[in-house]
């Protein structure tokens, strides 16, 4: 959760500065990033891991079918998102947003993670594991869908004009978040 925190921080504070600055100074500034979170790395004390003999082996349990079937599910979603981070800043910079207009947008979604992260433990207990997991699964299917068919959607569903309004207009947002 604390990393989505940061990431919040950063995007929004990193979005802001890059308004002032040009985006060549982004590469000084992640080393920057990456020096202090080395930094904050040393203050971390080690901690003693506990073994439990009496489980299974670490690869018998890694090619439990659950398992396999766990990994396969977030390659899958990281292979579908990995072009989503790539592209995203740029779309919205093609589309005429700001800077620090597209790091309030990457804070809205990561604040929405950070919502769920303080729910989960009620979710789980609710719903459990398996549930929670085919819902994310068909709710990021729904994603790519309607920004995919962004365009047909509302042209069918709103008046022309509406989806050839100013990219800075709130109207795309719902689909981009």
């Amino acid at each position: 959760m604390w990393g989505s925190v940061g990431f919040v921080v950063a995007v929004v504070a990193i979005g802001w500065l890059l308004d002032w600055f040009s985006v060549r100074w982004l590469p000084h500034l992640m080393l920057g990033l990456m020096v202090l979170i080395w930094l904050s790395s040393l203050c971390v004390t080690d901690a003693k891991a506990e073994h439990d003999k009496s489980s299974d082996g670490f690869l018998k349990q890694l090619w439990r079918p659950q398992v396999v079937a766990f990994f396969a599910i977030c390659l899958l979603i990281q292979l579908s998102h990995g072009p989503y981070y790539t592209f995203y800043s740029v779309l919205m910079d093609s589309l005429g947003y700001s800077r620090a207009q597209i790091g309030l947008l990457w804070a809205v979604g990561v604040i929405a993670e950070v919502i769920i992260f303080i729910y989960m433990h009620r979710l789980i207990g609710r719903y459990g594991l398996r549930a929670i997991m085919i819902i994310s699964l068909l709710l990021c299917v729904l994603r790519w869908l309607l920004i995919g068919f962004y365009r047909i959607i509302c042209q069918r569903c709103c008046s022309r004009s509406v989806c050839m309004r100013s990219p800075s207009e709130p109207y795309m947002r719902w689909v981009l978040l």
